[in-house]
């Protein structure tokens, strides 16, 4: 659980993908292709070219196309490159990415879920959230299982250090160290 950080606090820091980018230490930049962000809809959406350093140098820096969508008032965010092939095609057509591999994110998805101070009253206070994570993601390239299986696990749980402390930051929670 991330303490008195409310689900509202991560669904609008994750409205810009400028934002996570910003906050995850692996990203090495981010290109918006495409963005939809109307007061009127309540799906916000993104579709950008990412550029992810690699966590080792035994393997090489990756690019993804991708689409995010971000539902602000069921606090879900998904963003997945299956639907983007014409996107991507072009943007492989208009940009040189040589020394780059492209990796392909099936679905990422995050929902983010509200505690309660009083567990059987949700008009009580918000005190925390709790977040679900899926993800299913090729990274493209040969790389042996055996590194897969070191460096991912480390890799995510960095992503999400980083995204909370920036979240606290911007939501003007305050804390010292780790979440």
């Amino acid at each position: 659980m991330y303490k008195r950080q409310t689900p509202k606090c991560y669904t609008d820091f994750q409205v810009t993908i400028r934002d996570f980018c910003t906050a995850n230490r692996l990203v090495k930049g981010v290109d918006i292709i495409e963005a939809i962000d109307d007061p009127a809809i309540i799906k916000n959406y993104e579709l950008f070219a990412m550029f992810i350093r690699s966590p080792t140098f035994l393997i090489s820096d990756r690019f993804m196309i991708d689409a995010k969508y971000v539902w602000k008032d069921r606090c879900v965010v998904i963003v997945s490159s299956l639907g983007c092939e014409k996107e991507r095609d072009e943007y492989l057509r208009t940009h040189d990415l040589k020394g780059l591999e492209l990796a392909v994110n099936v679905i990422s998805a995050m929902k983010f879920i509200p505690v309660y101070k009083d567990p059987e009253d949700e008009t009580s206070e918000v005190i925390g959230t709790r977040t679900i994570f899926a993800n299913e993601s090729d990274f493209g390239g040969s790389v042996p299982k055996w590194l897969v299986q070191q460096v991912l696990p480390k890799s995510i749980h960095e992503m999400y250090d980083d995204v909370v402390m920036t979240t606290r930051e911007m939501s003007g929670v305050h804390t010292t160290g780790k979440p």
